[in-house]
């Protein structure tokens, strides 16, 4: 059988407005992790033979290259009464698991120094550290307090009673800080401020700058007593910018908002964005941060250049957080005030832009989202602004602002969602993302741009479709120059290039088609009219025959326009051509084209077409077959035709289960023959040729399809087979156990009882990696009447476990079973004596395992932690 390989292209796609590489410094910090745990582990190793790190989760790229242990690990001794947890940091695992465990263990095997107590000591010493400098804090907080107390006590011998009393208040505040003392003050400000004495005050702010909680105090009092002095002003100004309560601050700010100079409102702006639109990204349920735009949009309207120098400030801070901050506060002024917008399109489209280089705490998978947001105002509001200064942009741009831009160009189709209800977007914007997204692929052909272009096209908002009609034509022509683009690219490969460079430029290649496609698919599904779906047709008919993938990918887009019968009068002559044509990649792309018809088209196609699909299974070429197959899930055969089909399945299974390769294409055939089996003679003995078929296919690929081969083989006595060859597979798996515990329950008894040799085989190998599994099997055993076997495998369970404690919990699991299936069989043989003497060892397992789980929360109890993982 001849082969011919193809490359298929990748539609895999990530965050549309997230395409940050990962960069060198990031690499070393997790270089610098694996060192640290490399050096800990041998730590833990020199502390006690028997303990080892058990690794939680994959192996990543980094970690293969460079051998060092960049994952979540956690410690583990099969004498540990408790468990761990397993974090990134290997120490933080290490130092859990000895508070819980080694700290009073008595079956420790020391190896070598230096060991693990180094660590502990370690963190001792940053413990006495921290209770030293703890002291040292406290009695400075306290030497400071007598001296405010002292100075209050000294002013209070010349102030009368009620000023007498508020320094009493003052004072019992400043010791314990209970609101009701504040409370206390504010209301005799506000009640009689003439009472309070001038000296008083004076002290209040001589004494605000010790604590933020006595300039709270100081702001409540001077803002009843003397509300239109500076020195208050100048306090509310502290007060707001240091975050604190913001409530009163804020309301003596705008009402002083014309005498302030332009130098503090601009050191106001940072304060005032977080006041008026705070990150609620950290806020996940309950109530979040109070609110208020009042102070922001005053400062603008009053003062716009200091705001602007404020939201600069920001921007300088090169951080995320301060980029994020100055996105939303411009955001906010842009929906007050469209005008704003060209203000600062510059200043938002470089940040965005140029984010990478700019902010060294820009995560590896973070964006700048509520730039984003901004970003979204202006291209509606100033598109061609915006279009000029990411051109500018552009010019010797690295490839990450590269790509940063194709986001932009992109969010000019999104964003369209506000609030439940669509707003459409001016047509300015719309033709802006049309025209860049069209010249994107062919001015930076990498893959995270093309991706970028290709999820554009895949889900346009419904307003952009009037404009892809009338633009369908350079739908089509950008796609083609971009198929003349691969080609040219394709010719400069080198042929002696290494294995990743030839990858590399197979995953640019897909992802090239992959927008070649989505053009495509937008001018087919444009195409409304007769004379539209006719240009589209003869632009296919006018590729010519050596570029059969472009002919392919554009008949399957063709197949979009086959909805009603005009349209599948159009594309009947161009998919049958296809069918039967003598290009491989013709006729492959053709089959799966067929699938992508409409139902309502597909009902009416000639009888012909589907004679020619049949045809296709079992061509003589692999991607022939292969797509014609996988295209046949999505098809209904007329029923004369079936039988063919499903003879056409039975060849491919003959053929394929002979094969040392294609493994997960013959899980396809007979996944998919049988759905047809009842189109054949003899259906039954077709079922025990699957089962049997299946177990010449690598488990691993089995498994991926063993939800719908339960519902089509499980009736066979032969389906054991195909569970004890899948079935260890599932042994690494740490998430919920749906499917295995229905592949167990699927076998019939009778099945059961003829596999019970194997069953009982694979369980012994279970017992160990997977013990849950066999226990499985054992029940499984047991419910199909074959006793003696699910006797024998826990037998065998329960003699794999020694003395240790982990052993002694794992006996526990299993020995309940055993016991129970032991207490029935004596029930059954009127044995009374027997029947309680396993019950008297029932209730001293489960004595035993009380006394376990009392120790294991003991234990955690322990732990820095609250929870043990």
């Amino acid at each position: 059988m001849a082969d011919l390989s193809f490359l298929p292209y990748d539609n895999d796609h990530a965050d549309p407005m997230c395409g940050s590489m990962r960069r060198d410094d990031e690499i070393e910090t997790y270089v610098a992790a694996g060192k640290r745990n490399a050096e800990v582990m041998m730590l833990m190793r020199n502390w006690c033979a028997h303990a080892r790190a058990q690794r939680m989760g994959g192996v990543g790229m980094i970690e293969q290259m460079t051998g060092l242990p960049i994952s979540h690990f956690s410690m583990q001794c099969d004498h540990a009464p408790a468990g761990g947890m397993a974090a990134f940091d290997f120490g933080d695992s290490a130092l859990d698991f000895y508070d819980r465990n080694c700290a009073t263990c008595v079956v420790r095997k020391p190896v070598g120094l230096p060991n693990l107590s180094r660590l502990v000591n370690e963190r001792e010493e940053q413990r006495r550290i921290a209770a030293a400098r703890f002291q040292i804090e406290q009695a400075q907080a306290a030497e400071a307090l007598k001296l405010r107390s002292d100075a209050r006590a000294a002013l209070r011998k010349d102030l009368d009673a009620v000023n007498q009393a508020i320094i009493d208040d003052l004072d019992a505040y400043d010791r314990e800080h209970d609101e009701v003392d504040r409370t206390r003050l504010s209301e005799t400000a506000r009640l009689a401020p003439e009472r309070i004495h001038k000296k008083l005050v004076d002290l209040l702010f001589d004494q605000a700058s010790a604590s933020a909680s006595l300039a709270l105090v100081a702001l409540d009092v001077a803002a009843q007593v003397e509300p239109k002095e500076l020195r208050t002003l100048l306090l509310a100004q502290r007060v707001f910018r240091g975050h604190l309560e913001t409530r009163l601050a804020h309301k003596i700010l705008l009402v002083n908002l014309c005498v302030m100079k332009d130098g503090d409102i601009t050191e106001l702006v940072s304060a005032a964005a977080e006041l008026a639109s705070p990150d609620r990204s950290h806020f996940l349920g309950g109530e979040g941060p109070r609110s208020s735009p009042k102070l922001l949009l005053a400062m603008w309207k009053e003062r716009p250049e200091a705001v602007r120098a404020g939201i600069d400030r920001l921007l300088d801070l090169k951080t995320t957080s301060s980029s994020q901050l100055a996105g939303r506060a411009i955001s906010l002024i842009i929906r007050i005030d469209p005008t704003a917008a060209k203000t600062f399109v510059l200043a938002v489209a470089s940040r965005y832009v140029r984010a990478n280089q700019l902010l060294p705490d820009l995560g590896d998978y973070a964006s700048l989202g509520d730039m984003a947001w901004a970003i979204d105002l202006i291209l509606s509001l100033e598109p061609e602004a915006l279009d000029a200064s990411l051109q500018d942009l552009a010019v010797g741009a690295s490839i990450e602002a590269k790509r940063n831009i194709a986001n932009i160009y992109a969010e000019a189709w999104r964003g369209h969602f506000r609030k439940g209800k669509e707003k459409p977007h001016p047509i300015d914007r719309l033709k802006l993302g049309l025209d860049r997204l069209l010249w994107l692929p062919t001015q930076i052909f990498d893959k995270n741009v093309l991706q970028t272009v290709s999820d554009a096209f895949r889900y346009p908002p419904d307003e952009v479709w009037p404009l892809l009609e009338q633009e369908a034509d350079k739908l089509i022509g950008a796609a083609l120059l971009l198929d003349d683009l691969i080609a040219h690219k394709q010719r400069g490969q080198s042929e002696g290039a290494d294995f990743l460079a030839r990858i590399e430029w197979q995953n640019l290649r897909s992802s090239a088609y992959g927008v070649v496609e989505q053009f495509l698919n937008a001018a087919a599904k444009a195409a409304k009219t007769r004379e539209a779906k006719a240009r589209f047709i003869a632009a296919i008919q006018a590729i010519p025959e050596e570029r059969g993938l472009l002919r392919g990918i554009a008949t399957k887009a063709a197949t979009r326009m086959a909805g009603d019968v005009e349209g599948l009068k159009a594309v009947l002559s161009t998919l049958y051509s296809g069918l039967v044509g003598a290009d491989v990649l013709g006729r492959a792309y053709a089959a799966e084209a067929l699938s992508k018809i409409p139902a309502r088209g597909r009902q009416n196609l000639p009888e012909l077409v589907y004679e020619a699909f049949c045809v296709l299974l079992l061509d003589q070429f692999v991607a022939v077959h292969t797509a014609a197959v996988r295209a046949l899930g999505q098809i209904s055969l007329p029923d004369n035709l079936k039988p063919r089909a499903a003879f056409a399945l039975f060849k491919l299974v003959s053929v394929y289960s002979e094969s040392k390769d294609n493994d997960d294409f013959l899980i396809d055939c007979i996944d998919e023959l049988s759905r047809h089996i009842d189109h054949l003679p003899n259906p039954d003995k077709l079922r025990e040729f699957l089962c049997h078929a299946t177990l010449k296919a690598q488990p691993l690929y089995v498994r991926s399809e063993v939800r719908s081969l339960i519902h089509s083989l499980k009736q066979c006595d032969d389906f054991p087979l195909v569970v004890a060859h899948v079935l260890p597979q599932y042994a690494d798996n740490m998430n919920q156990h749906y499917d295995e515990s229905n592949l167990v329950a699927a076998m019939t008894p009778e099945g059961v009882r003829k596999h019970r040799a194997r069953l009982f085989e694979v369980g012994k190998g279970l017992a160990e990696p997977a013990m849950w599994l066999a226990t499985l099997i054992a029940d499984a055993l047991y419910r199909a009447g074959a006793r003696d076997e699910a006797a024998d495998l826990l037998e065998h369970m329960a003699n794999l476990f020694g003395s240790t404690v982990k052993d002694q919990s794992r006996a526990l699991f299993v020995g309940f079973p055993l016991l129970a299936y032991r207490m029935e069989q004596a029930l059954d043989a009127g044995d009374n004596a027997a029947w309680a003497r396993f019950a008297e060892e029932w209730d001293e397992a489960v004595t035993l395992q009380k006394a376990i789980m009392d120790d294991r929360r003991a234990r955690d109890s322990r732990s820095r932690f609250p929870f043990s993982h």
